[in-house]
């Protein structure tokens, strides 16, 4: 894939329309896009998100504010403007256009009317146009995907094992489920499971005994608690980040306030205490597992997997396993009433049909990272040497000293937001208890996210007891074989692609781990490589001692930008791959490597940021030769690693955004020996807007 031009009009701080050609020259492969805070370099990145997606990156503020106020100034009574984003991109022999565009209108009694946004899409391949849907251009880039090909690359110090590791460590993990498709697996399980329980709905395929109607209503619900748990977790992360950028917004309103900056310090500092505590806990855990783990006579090979996929076989053969069916396209059939040849449809044909896509689920991604950890200790068969159960002892006693801890410490922190004043500002609506209020949530999903794994692994225990007491009723009933049979092969069924599951992502995590030493090598000015374990954490390890070791952020930050150029190379690769369950060769997953050649084109944020001026410039180096095309945004005072690629002449194209405002002097920046307007002052009052202008490249 290749970008080749975003056009932009009137979008957020861009008046009028702007337009950027990138660079697609195999040598100078880099686009430099300068300007200061304030002037759109997030907005430029969610430009592109927006004309793909229709969304907008996690903490973009007001994100339903988009139209340029100066545009809307501008606009006579009667009139219509608009604000449309044009992306242009080329990707296998194929031309895309993506049009995301709304309109506004300035009525005659002066009000602003906002339209919904529009979106138009074609694909010209061979000569030959047509409209392309949403759907499309998900395929090309799935959505899951796109905070790591659009990178704010200025918060990358912030990511693995810092701060909110947990949830960086999980987006990675379910971006590899959405590039292999994994979600299919979940769905073959749902799709199953409606189509049981249709069919004991029925009141010939369901015995009355009252013993059995009990056990089957609590396998139901043992059943629905598991399946609510894994749907809370997956839905976690996302609440928590919305949160996040709304306490932002409010703290920005009222960060003024002196009896305000008190209250939050010390918040802040409990929240610090909270997280060092939490990943203490953690770590112990971990260490209690290894501890485990070191003393089980377990020894995993092929034949698990192999099981697997010979009970997934079976209930393919018995028809117990639909194809995956697009919702979308079941709907188009019978809303126009024709087959996708163009064939009309009969009233039986469509009956059909309709009860396929009732049956038919949307895609959710179900996982559960921790499942095998939480079952290896009930396997044990053996007893641990003394040694080894002082130091699980040792390691419980910390879990519980920490737990004691951080019961104190959400104690003080409920108590700090009790006990806080009601502070008023010019808006009455943002008072202190609105970001009190909000702090309460986010206290509680996190404490839910923490708490999580530890009710799916109770909810499935529960559900396969249910399970087992079910089958040991339904046993006593001839009538009933039929239905026990079914959910035999649906049990068998769950665990064979649980199975799968977890060995496609196990086999995807050795591809991650070689592609990002791949990546993180050229970057690197130590010995070091990257080992990836199976919760996708990442430990920095010594080639000369094999230990792990202690690493800067800026070494932390290059392995966050390994993962991205690791996802960049393994997309073109995992898009065409024809094999998807590991099977030891070349071809299939687990013995790939990333195409660099192909790969993905990545837009950074500000990706000096998180570095030492060192590495800042060991990055601008390797950069263009990581990656077959690159964006990056920088900020003016970031100039000085550029020099570098300017010398070998690896810039391709290169602008400016230049910042229009009443509010400050004009100012300028060194741009290969000339000075060129970064900040011009108008002389008449008016909202400040950006304009995007070339800068010259050789």
């Amino acid at each position: 894939m290749r970008l080749n031009r975003l056009t932009l009009t009137n979008w957020r701080s861009f008046k009028g329309t702007n337009t950027i050609e990138f660079t697609k020259d195999k040598q100078k492969n880099v686009t430099v896009i300068v300007g200061q805070n304030g002037t759109g370099k997030t907005a430029l990145l969610n430009a592109l998100t927006w004309v793909l997606y229709g969304d907008t990156t996690a903490g973009f503020r007001r994100p339903n504010d988009l139209f340029n106020h100066a545009a809307l100034k501008e606009i006579p009574k009667g009139k219509y403007e608009h604000m449309k984003i044009i992306l242009e991109l080329e990707h296998e022999g194929g031309d895309y256009e993506l049009i995301r565009k709304q309109e506004a209108i300035l009525s005659n009694e002066g009000n602003i009317i906002l339209s919904s946004p529009t979106f138009n899409a074609t694909l010209t391949r061979n000569g030959l146009t047509k409209h392309i849907e949403q759907d499309d251009i998900n395929g090309l880039l799935p959505p899951g995907l796109h905070p790591f090909f659009f990178f704010p690359a200025e918060n990358i110090g912030k990511d693995i094992d810092q701060n909110d590791a947990a949830a960086i460590r999980a987006s990675m993990s379910r971006a590899i489920d959405v590039l292999l498709g994994i979600e299919r697996y979940s769905n073959s399980l749902k799709i199953i499971s409606v189509a049981l329980s249709d069919y004991l709905r029925l009141p010939s395929n369901t015995p009355r005994d009252s013993s059995l109607d009990d056990a089957e209503n609590d396998l139901n619900i043992k059943r629905q608690k598991w399946e609510q748990a894994i749907e809370l977790k997956t839905k976690l992360p996302k609440e928590i980040k919305k949160l996040e950028a709304l306490i932002e917004d409010l703290n920005g309103e009222i960060e003024r306030a002196a009896q305000y900056q008190e209250a939050l310090n010390s918040l802040n500092n409990i929240k610090s205490d909270i997280k060092e505590t939490e990943i203490s806990t953690s770590n112990a855990r971990e260490r209690q597992i290894e501890l485990i783990n070191a003393n089980c006579a377990l020894l995993f090979g092929r034949e698990l997997f192999s099981k697997a996929s010979k009970i997934l076989d079976k209930a393919h053969r018995d028809n117990l396993i639909p194809p995956r069916v697009s919702t979308g396209l079941l709907e188009d059939i019978i809303e126009n009433n024709k087959c996708i040849c163009g064939r009309e449809l009969g009233h039986n044909e469509l009956l059909q049909i309709e009860a396929v896509r009732s049956k038919t689920v949307e895609d959710q991604i179900a996982e559960s990272a921790n499942s095998l950890r939480g079952r290896l200790p009930r396997l044990v068969d053996g007893e641990l040497d003394k040694i080894c159960a002082q130091e699980i002892l040792k390691y419980s006693i910390k879990i519980c000293e920490n737990g004691r801890k951080l019961a104190k410490l959400r104690a003080s922190q409920r108590e700090l937001l009790n006990e806080q004043p009601e502070i008023s500002y010019n808006d009455p609506n943002k008072t202190l208890e609105a970001w009190k209020e909000q702090n309460r949530r986010l206290q509680k999903y996190e404490t839910d996210l923490s708490e999580i794994d530890g009710k799916i692994d109770k909810f499935e225990n529960d559900k396969k007891a249910s399970e087992r007491k079910y089958q040991q009723i339904l046993s006593k009933y001839s009538s009933a074989k039929l239905v026990s049979r079914a959910r035999n092969i649906l049990s068998e069924v769950e665990d064979a692609l649980t199975k799968i599951q977890n060995a496609i992502r196990s086999s995807a995590r050795q591809d991650v781990e070689r592609a990002m030493n791949e990546f993180y090598g050229p970057l690197l000015l130590k010995d070091y490589y990257i080992n990836l374990t199976e919760e996708f954490r990442h430990e920095i390890v010594d080639k000369q001692t094999n230990s792990v070791v202690g690493v800067s952020s800026s070494e932390i930050a290059l392995a966050t930008f390994a993962f991205v150029g690791s996802l960049a190379g393994l997309m073109p690769v995992y898009s065409n791959l024809e094999r998807l369950i590991p099977t030891g060769e070349k071809g299939s997953v687990g013995e790939l490597h990333a195409d660099r050649y192909n790969a993905y084109p990545v837009v950074l944020d500000a990706p000096h940021s998180p570095f030492g001026p060192k590495y800042a410039l060991e990055f601008s180096k390797a950069l263009p030769d990581l990656l077959p095309q690159s964006i990056v945004i920088v900020r003016e005072d970031q100039l000085k690693y550029l020099d570098i690629l300017i010398e070998r002449n690896r810039i391709g194209s290169a602008y400016l955004l230049q910042l229009n405002t009443s509010q400050t002097n004009t100012s300028t920046i060194n741009w290969m020996g000339k000075q060129y307007a970064l900040v011009v002052k108008q002389d008449s009052e008016g909202p400040s807007f950006t304009n995007i202008s070339q800068l010259p490249i050789g």
